[in-house]
């Protein structure tokens, strides 16, 4: 059976408005060229065993899915568009973008327990920042029950819930990037956190917080006209740009040397006392099987020092 023309009422406001062909073809098919682009370096950071951590995976799978929005806008710039193919478009274009708010949350709250002191301030800190992930698991189910509703426009109580939870969820996402952004921006002034790793955090929250603005006003004041070409430019240079270079920064860059998200990793043990201690495997010359000895380091995060001692073949650690 063939898809139906889907209706789209006057006032609606459509992300990115309706893909035209002298309009929206050439610059869809630029955004797709550097997408792709990226995924040779995408692999070779997910499979070096240097550069690979968790807060990698989610920005190198928002490369694909924006392939495919851009192949999609240029599929409907040239054949037309119909529902099953709109439904598509806008649950990409909304719903990945949780791919770029996720990593920012979790290399944030690393960024913060790195250099806050041991205590209480840590542990309020990932209790805080777990709460966030919840609070973006909701965003993106406002987002997919939005975009899931794009094939009945014509309900005007439908119509209305659609604009509602559309603003909802980047309302949500808009606080969340405003959150990180402020306090890693905090953290560099009161916290003396590098300022590496501060640019380079407050860069991606500042990106995609400015896309979520972008989409509040757009989602919430009167809908332009979906041909007009003002409004393409703004989703061009609004929305799709800022994604762009967000991704540019957390994929480019080895996160985990950055972040040194490896020795917290190794560490944390469901725990924040031991964030920066390296270990290393060290033969015990009475029974010849290998123990954990803590390598002394200095780190922002853990100021206590070690010492080593050697007795009858048996190495101990001690707090000084």
């Amino acid at each position: 059976m063939e898809d139906q023309q889907v209706y789209i009422p006057a006032d609606f406001p459509l992300t990115g408005g309706t893909p035209l062909k002298n309009q929206d073809l050439a610059a869809s098919i630029v955004f797709l060229t550097v997408y792709a682009f990226l995924i040779p370096i995408a692999i070779y950071r997910l499979s070096s065993p240097f550069s690979r951590c968790l807060a990698l995976i989610r920005p190198v799978i928002f490369i694909p899915v924006r392939i495919v929005s851009f192949a999609l806008r240029i599929n409907t710039s040239l054949h037309g568009i119909t529902n099953s193919i709109l439904i598509t478009q806008q649950v990409f274009l909304q719903c990945g973008f949780i791919l770029l708010c996720e990593p920012v949350l979790q290399l944030t709250a690393f960024h913060l327990e790195r250099h806050l002191p041991k205590g209480r301030a840590r542990i309020a800190t990932r209790y805080l920042f777990n709460g966030f992930h919840l609070v973006l698991m909701g965003g993106l189910a406002l987002a997919i029950y939005s975009s899931s509703q794009f094939g009945d426009l014509d309900d005007p109580n439908r119509l209305q819930v659609v604009k509602s939870t559309r603003i909802s969820a980047f309302a949500l996402f808009c606080f969340l990037m405003s959150f990180c952004f402020l306090s890693t921006v905090a953290s560099y002034f009161l916290l003396a956190a590098p300022v590496r790793q501060t640019f380079h955090l407050a860069a991606i929250s500042s990106l995609l917080m400015l896309v979520t603005i972008y989409k509040i006003i757009v989602f919430s004041g009167p809908a332009p006209r979906p041909t007009y070409i003002g409004t393409k430019v703004a989703f061009y240079l609004l929305s799709c740009l800022p994604e762009l270079v967000a991704t540019v920064f957390l994929v480019s860059p080895n996160l985990s040397r950055m972040y040194e998200i490896d020795e917290v990793r190794e560490g944390r043990h469901g725990g924040l006392e031991g964030v920066g201690r390296r270990r290393r495997r060290s033969g015990s010359e009475g029974d010849g099987e290998g123990e954990d000895v803590a390598t002394k380091i200095d780190d922002d995060v853990d100021r206590e020092s070690y010492r080593m001692d050697t007795f009858a073949g048996t190495k101990e650690v001690e707090r000084v």
